[in-house]
């Protein structure tokens, strides 16, 4: 998670992703977000990795954070103006 103000939390899928291939195979990878609250615990859901061109056979995983998700502080939004 980006927060556009030079903070970073990092975010892991909640399980393994069952996904065949071989190689050479280009896999499409997209990520759906959820509702992200100003603040949030490690653990807490934030979207969905979808592998797979979303037809038959696509493959679905929530994902969370991996850290407390934390607002940006006072000085961080003060030098985002202007």
């Amino acid at each position: 998670m980006d927060d556009q103000l030079g903070g970073h939390t990092p975010v892991v899928v909640t399980k393994d992703v069952p996904a065949v291939g071989w190689a050479g195979l280009k896999v499409k990878l997209s990520f759906a977000a959820d509702q992200v609250p100003h603040t949030a615990k490690a653990g807490t859901r934030v979207g969905t990795l979808t592998v797979g061109d979303g037809a038959a056979g696509a493959v679905q995983v929530p994902v969370a954070l991996r850290k407390d998700l934390t607002e940006p502080g006072f000085t961080d939004k003060l030098t985002r103006i202007g």
